[in-house]
């Protein structure tokens, strides 16, 4: 999220020519994602936007001539031992909406959770790059780069970065409608909550890294 790429969430009228809703709307996202976007900035500050993983997931597809969605997913579920097939909403084209389209039940969301406190290992063996979960967990450049209902939060390889008030971070995966993962090394809990509310993401990940609190309090670890 940090590319230069502009992108606004504005959904005003003529929503059709707004960025937020020509993604979700898209009929051919492929063709849109190569488009649209327009550089605003050099890379560097950061800007959330929806073109960033729907670009990732055109260049592998055009690199492998294989969709991210289909061998890669099916091979870390295979590693995770998950209970059910993961799916992924597409476009009328078969191109899947890689920002906000997979579907997975609530247990096997967790288990990519486990994975991230376990250094990446599933029954000791290695199924995640190292290179990635440190940069993941790394603490240096985790400040807060946004800020939702009150609360400072940053951004690291696709997760959101809590703060705690141990002056720890934990990890948190934030989909729409308040499908949330909190991840919390401090207190290796792995919490998944489905399911709409009228809190914001950020206030059920809030209230979700308290809960750990206090399981971790009541289970010491």
């Amino acid at each position: 999220m940090r590319s230069g790429i502009a992108f606004s969430d504005d959904i005003s009228f003529p929503w059709v020519d707004r960025d937020y809703p020509s993604v979700y709307y898209a009929t051919d996202l492929a063709g849109t994602i190569v488009r649209r976007p327009k550089i605003a900035s050099p890379p560097g500050p950061f800007t959330y936007n929806d073109y960033a993983p729907n670009l990732v997931g055109l260049a592998y597809r055009r690199l492998t001539g294989t969709p991210l969605t289909r061998r890669p997913l099916q091979r870390l579920w295979d590693d995770l031992g998950a209970e059910r097939p993961a799916g992924w909403c597409v476009d009328d084209h078969g191109f899947p909406y890689h920002e906000s389209g997979l579907v997975v039940t609530a247990p096997d969301l967790a288990r990519i959770g486990q994975l991230m406190l376990d250094g990446g290992r599933v029954a000791g063996r290695q199924v995640a790059p190292g290179p990635f979960l440190d940069r993941s967990l790394d603490p240096a450049g985790r400040d807060p780069v946004t800020t939702f209902a009150g609360i400072g939060v940053g951004y690291r390889n696709g997760w959101w970065i809590l703060p705690r008030g141990d002056g720890g971070r934990d990890l948190a995966a934030m989909s729409a409608h308040g499908q949330i993962m909190v991840v919390s090394p401090s207190t290796r809990t792995v919490i998944v909550r489905m399911g709409d509310d009228h809190q914001t993401n950020v206030q059920i990940a809030a209230t979700l890294q308290r809960l750990a609190d206090r399981l971790a309090f009541v289970i010491p670890g």
